[in-house]
């Protein structure tokens, strides 16, 4: 018995328990592309879903579908059938979604969700010229109708036992037109349905008329309530943004545009009506005062009449038993009457229409008196949407107190919120720049009193923000010293706060020396009387710090130059007065320069002449080192020369020559670095030539130090200057003079822009560049800035282009720095670039300003592309190799990126990405 009885509570609970898992397994399921979301409609609901002439699946409750799953990102398949069809699908399993009218019939096949897609409102069609016959529900009981088989209406009349006079019809387009061809028949179904195959089918002689009956909310409809959970949210979210607009006027309302009537003809015409009335019955009771009652009247009309016109108010009566809506122009005539409220609230968006409806109902069964809302309307003409608002009033009542009329006032306050929405949008801004993170930012009242402060500034001072405020912290009391409010300046200072001495407010809070910034800035009224102070702050210490640790480096820098200066003119003392020459050979062109000190040269000898002056005991000696010399060996050289060269006192002189080669970068012998001395007298005594010896070996261990350290960029340009400034000391003519001056002048800013570009380098090493962004038109910066910077270098028969897409690219971006790198990029394809083109241009992306520089010039060698970032490093021979440098930690620091692509003899494309935030943009 009791294994038996187990056995049935397991049976009952798995019963009860199935449909739970059921429902929980279908809440949970997830949508791929192998499993999409399954939508069932009806082929045959115009214009909400239909088959049109290809067989597509088209109509509002389509795209609403497609556009929520293109939202949820969800795979979704479209299935068109018959209504009682897709309704099993559904409760089958089969199917997943489908929209349908909220209804007891359909309660059996799934759940609804809450959004209200469509309000379906019912309307009779019928010929033009004949009664509608039906205004009311029980109307249907009298007159045989059309109706769409198993639709609201349809189920209407057989639950209310009128099932006689329904004539139902599968297909209601053959419905529309057989009433079009049939005399004293009609439809009654769906409004915006009968519209819909009206306009398709243009059937002018047919015409609708709304018939008060209950109104249907259209709902999504699933057994799986997770989806319906979601779709409602995202419904929501697209609803509020308006996304639903342009559907809903595509199937629902094309015919939409705006009367041209101006909203103030309708405001004057219902209050001259009102004014009528009033003066009528006032005339009729109050005759004996007629004079005073009509100057008061006058008075009064004067005063409503400007303010309805400044207003913009429009005023209509709704008459309830009718159900119908009257216009009134400016003149108090009617300009529209007895026409159904959809006829005005066609321009109202259709979540509000149910809004208005709601009100008037509320006005209609006495729960409220007065009823105000705004609403919005469909896209006008200059392309916006309007907000208005309306406000409802009982106009006249019946003898039993119910309304009989209800006035109604519309009036256009789109300016008005647009404005309360700039003030609130102002007053974020202020708020998030008053509470920036990034300076201290303070508030005074006119007395001198902290009244506010952000949080940057609270976060360190006498307790925060509130303790400051309790206190009542003075101006004085941040100085620590006497502060003239009322007469107080503009003032820019900083100030250094030491805790030790310090007598201010901030003695408390300060553990080490500090450097402020403070700026006051005192707020006066057109009376120039004070009404605030307004300051800002910040701590600059390791500002401070750094510009005082710069001058220590530039001064220490000041002291290596003047004792370098100090050796250089040792050096040219032992030279001169040591009998020590310093000498260079260069292999490929076998000559040998001899210098008597640093720059001046003294000597210059070929190869016959350096043998001719050699002694015949010691020329295979000389030749040997020659030969060397000219095969590039990579060890030093030495050796004593006798020579045929005759000293003082007419001995031939026996010179010691000692040679070291000098690499470049690629480790290749490029030149011969030497010194030679006269060491006749040295071999007279051996304790001589020892002393001698050491001497020669520790000046030229310092010589060769020094000039290995030397930078060539930094020699050429000096040697250059020094070489063509000691021609003007020589015998010259005059004619050349210009040119040894250009060439003075050119070399001086060479080794200048090379100074400064060394400078502002370390100035980037020690991230002392500030980068400040700010709005700019960077399609005049762009053009501009290219135009400068070739002009100096273009070569004849070389297209300089540039691709400008902007008529105007207002971006945040540092002018200066950006303009550097533009600069640098232009200039160095164009001066490579002797034929073909040279191209500027740019695009901005969304986040990133990119830059393209493209040349057809000498391109970069492919064993310097790796390095052509690197300090030094030049595609040629021309430059500092520091531009590029530059231009990448440039580009670096202010966040972006820099690629280069080079063929050599081919050319050169340089790409330069920044990122930047863009605040207009106009193509051309």
């Amino acid at each position: 018995m009791n294994k038996r009885l187990t056995v049935l509570i397991c049976l009952l609970s798995y019963l009860f328990a199935s449909p739970r898992m059921a429902q929980a397994n279908d809440s949970t399921r997830v949508f791929t592309l192998e499993n999409p979301l399954v939508y069932e409609d009806a082929w045959d609901l115009w214009p909400y879903s239909f088959l049109n002439a290809s067989g597509e699946a088209v109509g509002y409750n389509i795209d609403l579908v497609k556009l929520i799953c293109q939202e949820l990102d969800i795979p979704y398949v479209i299935k068109l059938k018959p209504t009682s069809q897709s309704l099993t699908d559904l409760k089958n399993g089969e199917a997943d979604l489908m929209l349908a009218m909220e209804a007891d019939y359909h309660d059996e096949f799934a759940h609804y969700g809450k959004s209200v897609v469509q309000i379906f409102t019912h309307s009779v069609l019928h010929r033009k010229g004949e009664p509608a016959r039906i205004a009311i529900e029980n109307d249907l009981s009298k007159y045989p109708v059309i109706v769409h088989e198993g639709s609201f209406s349809h189920h209407l009349m057989e639950d209310k036992g009128w099932g006689q006079n329904a004539q139902p019809y599968n297909d209601m387009r053959e419905a529309v037109q057989y009433v079009h061809n049939t005399p004293g028949s009609r439809i009654v179904w769906n409004t915006l349905s009968l519209k819909w195959l009206m306009r398709t089918l243009h059937f002018d002689d047919l015409e609708l008329t709304p018939v008060n009956m209950p109104h249907g909310d259209y709902k999504f409809l699933s057994n799986n309530t997770q989806l319906l959970e979601q779709i409602d949210e995202i419904y929501t979210q697209l609803e509020s943004e308006g996304k639903l607009q342009v559907i809903q006027n595509k199937w629902f309302y094309p015919e939409r545009k705006d009367t041209g009537v101006p909203s103030w003809i309708w405001e004057a015409v219902v209050v001259l009506v009102l004014l009528l009335i009033c003066a009528i019955i006032y005339y009729s009771i109050y005759r004996n005062r007629e004079k005073k009652m009509t100057e008061t009247i006058r008075r009064s009309n004067n005063r409503l009449s400007l303010i309805m016109k400044t207003n913009k108010v429009r005023v209509w009566t709704f008459n309830v038993a009718q159900k119908t809506v009257t216009l009134y122009d400016e003149d108090g005539q009617v300009e529209y009457g007895n026409q159904p409220p959809t006829f005005f609230f066609k321009y109202v968006q259709v979540e509000d229409v149910r809004r208005i409806s709601d009100a008037l109902l509320k006005i209609v069964q006495g729960e409220e008196d007065r009823v105000s809302l705004e609403v919005r309307s469909t896209e006008f003409s200059d392309g916006n949407i309007h907000i208005f608002a309306i406000v409802l009033s009982t106009l006249r009542y019946d003898r039993y107190g119910n309304p009989t009329d209800i006035v109604g006032t519309t009036s256009d306050v789109t300016v008005a919120r647009r404005r309360q929405e700039q003030v609130k949008n102002t007053k974020l801004r202020y708020e998030s720049i008053f509470n920036s993170k990034l300076v201290d930012i303070i508030t005074f009242d006119e007395l001198g009193y902290i009244n506010n402060m952000n949080e940057k500034t609270s976060a360190g001072v006498l307790g925060g923000r509130e303790q400051v405020l309790k206190n009542k912290v003075h101006l004085r009391d941040l100085f620590g010293e006497p502060m003239p409010v009322e007469d107080l300046q503009p003032l820019h200072m900083t100030r250094f706060y030491n805790p030790e001495t310090d007598t201010s407010v901030y003695r408390h809070t300060l553990k080490d020396k500090v450097y402020y910034e403070l700026q006051l800035m005192p707020l006066r009224d057109k009376n120039n009387k004070l009404k605030a102070i307004f300051g800002t702050g910040r701590d600059v210490t390791e500002v401070v710090k750094s510009y005082h640790l710069l001058r220590e480096n530039i001064a220490q820098q000041e002291r290596a130059n003047e004792a370098m200066n100090a050796y250089f003119r040792n050096i040219n003392f032992v030279l001169q007065n040591g009998g020590v020459r310093m000498a260079i050979y260069y292999p490929d062109t076998h000559v040998l320069l001899v210098y008597s000190s640093v720059g001046q040269e003294q000597n210059q000898l070929t190869q016959n002449r350096a043998l001719a002056l050699t002694d015949p005991s010691s020329k295979k000696q000389a030749e040997r080192m020659i030969n060397s010399m000219d095969n590039l060996t990579q060890s030093p050289l030495k050796a004593a020369i006798k020579t045929n060269i005759r000293g003082k006192h007419g001995k031939r002189l026996t010179l010691l020559l000692s040679f070291i080669p000098t690499l470049n970068d690629k480790g290749e012998v490029v030149e011969y670095f030497g010194v030679c001395r006269d060491i006749s007298d040295i071999k007279a005594t051996e304790e001589e030539l020892a002393r001698e010896t050491v001497k020669a070996q520790e000046i030229e261990t310092v010589k060769n130090a020094f000039l290995r350290n030397m930078s060539y960029e930094i020699r050429t340009p000096l040697s250059s200057v020094v070489g063509f400034a000691e021609l003007f000391e020589m015998e010259h003519a005059t004619e050349d003079e210009p040119l040894f001056i250009e060439q003075i002048k050119h070399n001086s800013s060479r080794l200048l822009k090379l100074i400064n570009d060394i400078l502002f380098l370390s100035r980037l090493d020690a991230q002392m560049i500030e980068f400040h962004r700010e709005p700019i038109d960077f399609s005049q910066i762009f053009e501009s800035r290219c135009q400068t910077a070739w002009f100096h270098d273009k070569h004849e028969g070389v297209s300089y282009l540039i691709d400008n897409p902007y008529e105007h690219l207002v971006i945040e971006i540092d002018e200066s720095n950006i303009g550097r790198v533009i600069d640098q990029l232009v200039a160095n394809a164009a001066q490579n670039t002797s034929m073909g083109m040279v191209r500027a241009s740019y695009e901005y992306t969304g986040e990133d300003l990119v830059m393209v520089f493209q040349d057809t010039g000498c391109g970069i060698p492919a064993d310097r592309l790796n390095q052509i970032f690197e300090r030094f490093v030049s595609s040629s021979n021309q430059g500092t190799g520091l531009g590029l440098s530059i231009c990448h930690e440039l580009v670096k620091q202010m966040g972006g990126k820099i690629k280069i692509k080079s063929n050599e003899a081919q050319g050169t494309i340089v790409w330069v990405t920044i990122p930047c935030k863009c605040t207009e943009i106009v193509r051309k």
